[in-house]
């Protein structure tokens, strides 16, 4: 997790190669790892649950920062895609998707890497892809119960 212009990033367990690092978006100020034992503590701009201050964090080429950044981590490269940010009103303020998905995968909650179904074909892609951008976002519905799944949308 990154805390940026009050957006909240959340690190995806896809790596990136550093030839998609765009400008550098900005620099860590504060780990909370190690630091913050209250569990009602609020991450400020610039925090981070697992880098260290003055790790530089940059933009992902073709895609726009409000989406994702990316990092590195004790070595690898890390992807940081947007969670939450309190001015986004519909999916493509949340998601920078549009033209970019190839594939969608459903997967499995469990270890969010079991896949139990996908669709390839383009025409299907693109209309849920469209639906997810043209959708209203509530950042304040948290799990309700019931079965979940994780979603993936990939441009391979």
């Amino acid at each position: 997790m990154v805390l940026f212009n009050g957006i909240t990033y959340i690190s995806d367990s896809q790596r990136i190669e550093s030839a998609l690092l765009g400008p550098k978006f900005a620099q860590v100020k504060f780990e909370l790892e190690g630091n913050v034992h209250d569990p009602n503590y609020h991450s400020k701009d610039g925090h981070a649950a697992f880098l260290n201050p003055g790790t530089d964090v940059y933009t992902v080429k073709g895609y726009r920062s409000t989406f994702r950044l990316a990092a590195y981590r004790n070595g690898p490269l890390v992807l940081f895609e947007a969670d939450t940010n309190p001015m986004a009103k519909k999916g493509s303020d949340l998601v920078d998707l549009a033209g970019k998905v190839r594939y969608i995968g459903v997967n499995s909650t469990q270890d969010g890497t079991v896949q139990l179904g996908a669709t390839k074909d383009p025409r299907e892609v693109a209309s849920l892809v469209n639906m997810v951008l043209a959708a209203p976002v509530n950042q304040q519905i948290s799990g309700s119960g019931g079965t979940q799944y994780f979603i993936r949308f990939l441009s391979q």
